[in-house]
């Protein structure tokens, strides 16, 4: 997964809980990368699923809740940073139409994306 995808989401848990619970999170997880990301390096998927899963022990939300949570956020912020590239398309279409420049890190959205959309209930905060 992109950098930037991390850079969100801790952008989104300052938002919910402040630099303290960012922090606290990196520090719950130990992540390989210790927790600081260059928007176009790639790392471990398993770091954001170890956010994911301490964020959820540390609220008491559910995990599928919190990655729709924060893919709501992801994409209000893509389509904030690059509008032009959303105009015209429904998520899965604008997901679609760059997989082949960036098919490995589309293929991860789309999956989490398509599984998250099958959840009847996403209220997380």
């Amino acid at each position: 997964m992109k950098g930037i995808v991390f850079s969100l989401l801790g952008e989104m848990i300052e938002q919910k809980l402040g630099f303290e619970g960012w922090d606290a999170l990196i520090e719950a997880t130990e992540p390989e990368s210790g927790g600081i990301y260059v928007g176009t390096e790639t790392y471990n998927d398993s770091e954001l699923m170890a956010y994911v899963a301490a964020l959820s022990r540390q609220t008491g939300a559910a995990p599928d809740a919190l990655t729709f949570a924060f893919g709501e956020f992801l994409m209000a912020r893509f389509a904030t940073m690059h509008p032009e590239f959303f105009e015209g398309h429904t998520l899965v279409s604008f997901l679609k139409s760059v997989h082949d420049v960036i098919h490995v890190e589309v293929a991860n959205l789309m999956s989490f994306c398509l599984h998250s959309s099958t959840r009847t209930s996403h209220k997380a905060w």
